[in-house]
């Protein structure tokens, strides 16, 4: 749980200054119709202008839980407060309450979370005296009302207008886990999961998903080491990162009061850690939670709405439940079991997200199923799949089935012709994200060198792949490599590693020896790579299965043709066909 740190003492409340008898209105008014308070916190409020146009959408007003950092609503950063409003309980007390603009910078990342935001709090008094600070990007004003500790069950005013707070009993410190799966982590697993949970802990919109996470599997306990402390960080962002997760914790106890399944099914949701497949190293055990867009925040303003009676919130749980992702699929290798008769393996996985034990099963196309099996809550499972030639015609569909639905996944089926002036290799992709599992949509690199490789004919008539990457930054003992894959995932003829100093190692049968004729070049921005293609690696046929991967300065990892996920050593495989250089079947 999150604990909010004075590190100096410089604005304590003042609970018993006496209101004014005459207050000027104030420009701004609160964004949201219920408030939930909780006694002898700091309330963070977010505001709008008293005369905005945009007062409610559908009778609901909008405000900080619902806010979007996508959207940029103009009255969110299109004005400025003239003064700073007055609060008052309803005894007389004028509370002590002050302005600020939270602006956020958000940078995308290739973290496995996808998405870092740097949040900065102005004063209302420093913005007045810079207006770029709260010019610089996204952002929106709040006010943050010291709350007395006596103040429960009391009304309170803002410039005259009422402020409808909603008030709460402090939420308990845990949720009740007894219904979400309990992973045992490896040192080495619960120390990934630790540096994945550590930037979310320092975004308030995110920290509470890393609080409750903890209340069941805390990777740092694990590690024998301490999470990171809030001491450091600004008092406005931290009582806010403190009443998000408080607001989810009030929620999930009232909702379990009503019905505990249900609490349980939703905490699983939010705070799904799941297992995915492990190759040669040990699966890695990492957060997936609904996406910015995924429709929890209104969730949420919707279970703590005071007049909403409990059967209602179960429902609407429910309801949201059966909307959000309930498993996430994947293609991790098309066409890397292919056997010369056209038959094709093509290896699939998928990883439930709802915390229940199921029965999952992959077939062709519409296929029945022959291979189901067992799929625990919060873990994941591989199928390989026989892809079949039906009625003369490539099946390129693998049908997954689990309690969650059915999904259907596309592969890549076919052979690739070469033609001059050659078959282009990428773009890589960086690897599979949270994010992009939930949408299926990989992306290239966000940042980071980028990479180009092009297999053609040399002058002596022999294959080869020239390979050229942009430099990067190298932290660490990261060694920028490049590896070329021939053959079948796991079943390899020869795979092929490069760095920039022009040391080519080749495995073959689990031998490494030099890899003679590689051409090297270093350039300022850049290197660039000449590798002849082993003979031995083109099958009868005139095809070639393979696959490239990098390992950047940088220590990011990008793949092609398919992206790798965390845990993944092999990269997936197309067919190559080198039977068409001159345009005419050789």
């Amino acid at each position: 749980m999150l604990v909010a740190c004075e590190s100096s003492p410089p604005d304590e409340p003042a609970t018993n200054v006496p209101i004014e008898t005459v207050a000027a209105p104030a420009d701004v008014v609160a964004a949201q119709r219920f408030i939930p308070a909780y006694a002898g916190a700091i309330l963070i409020v977010p505001l709008r202008p008293a005369d905005s146009v945009r007062e409610y959408l559908n009778a609901e007003p909008w405000g900080i839980t619902a806010w979007s950092v996508d959207e940029e609503p103009e009255t969110l950063n299109a004005w400025q407060p003239v003064q700073e409003p007055t609060v008052t309980l309803g005894d007389g007390r004028r509370l002590q309450s002050d302005l600020h603009w939270l602006g956020v910078e958000e940078d995308l990342t290739d973290d496995w979370l996808g998405l870092r935001r740097t949040w900065k709090r102005h004063s209302w008094s420093a913005v007045t005296d810079d207006p770029s600070l709260a010019r610089a990007g996204l952002g929106l004003w709040v006010a943050a009302i010291h709350l007395p500790a006596d103040a429960y069950g009391t009304t309170a005013r803002m410039d005259g207008r009422p402020l409808s707070l909603v008030w709460h009993e402090e939420p308990p410190e845990r949720t009740d886990t007894r219904r979400s799966p309990m992973p045992r982590l490896s040192r080495d697993q619960s120390g990934r999961l630790a540096s994945i949970l550590e930037p979310a802990m320092f975004d308030p919109m995110t920290a509470w998903h890393a609080a409750l996470i903890r209340d069941r599997i805390d990777p740092w306990l694990r590690i024998g080491s301490t999470p990171p402390t809030s001491g450091g960080r600004d008092r406005i962002l931290e009582a806010w990162a403190i009443q998000i997760e408080h607001r989810w914790r009030t929620a999930l106890h009232q909702l379990a009061q009503s019905d505990e399944q249900t609490a349980a099914d939703l905490l699983n949701r939010l705070t799904a850690v799941v297992e995915l497949p492990g190759e040669v190293r040990e699966p890695a055990v990492l957060p997936i939670w609904p996406g910015r867009r995924g429709g929890h925040w209104e969730l949420l303003e919707t279970l703590l709405h005071p007049g909403l009676p409990a059967s209602a919130r179960v429902d609407a749980t429910r309801d949201w439940l059966k909307r959000v992702p309930a498993s996430a699929q994947w293609v991790i290798d098309d066409t890397g079991g292919q056997v010369p008769t056209g038959v094709t393996w093509a290896t699939v996985a998928t990883v439930d997200l709802t915390g229940q034990d199921g029965i999952a099963s992959a077939a062709p196309g519409i296929g029945t199923a022959s291979n189901s099996t067992t799929l625990p809550g919060h873990t994941s499972h591989v199928f390989r799949t026989l892809l079949p030639v039906a009625d003369g015609e490539l099946i390129n569909t693998v049908r997954l089935r689990s309690r969650a639905g059915v999904r259907d996944l596309t592969t890549l089926r076919g052979r690739i012709p070469v033609t001059p002036p050659g078959l282009k290799i990428g773009p890589l992709l960086a690897g599979w994200s949270a994010p992009g599992l939930l949408a299926n949509q990989p992306t290239p690199p966000l940042t980071g060198p980028r990479t180009f490789a092009l297999l053609h004919r040399g002058q002596s008539d022999a294959w080869e792949i020239f390979i050229e990457c942009e430099r990067g930054e190298t932290t660490g003992r990261n060694i920028d490599t490049v590896q070329l894959w021939f053959g079948p995932r796991f079943d390899s003829r020869s795979v092929i590693s490069i760095d920039p100093g022009g040391n080519a190692v080749i495995e073959r049968s689990g031998r490494s020896s030099s890899w003679p004729g590689v051409i090297t070049e270093q350039k300022s921005r850049s290197w660039t790579a000449l590798v002849p293609v082993p003979s031995d690696a083109v099958l009868s046929d005139g095809t070639l299965l393979f696959g490239l991967s990098r390992s950047d300065g940088t220590g990011l990892v990008s793949s092609w043709p398919r992206p790798l996920y965390p845990g993944q050593v092999e990269p997936g495989r197309v067919v190559i066909d080198l039977n068409y250089w001159m345009s005419l079947a050789e």
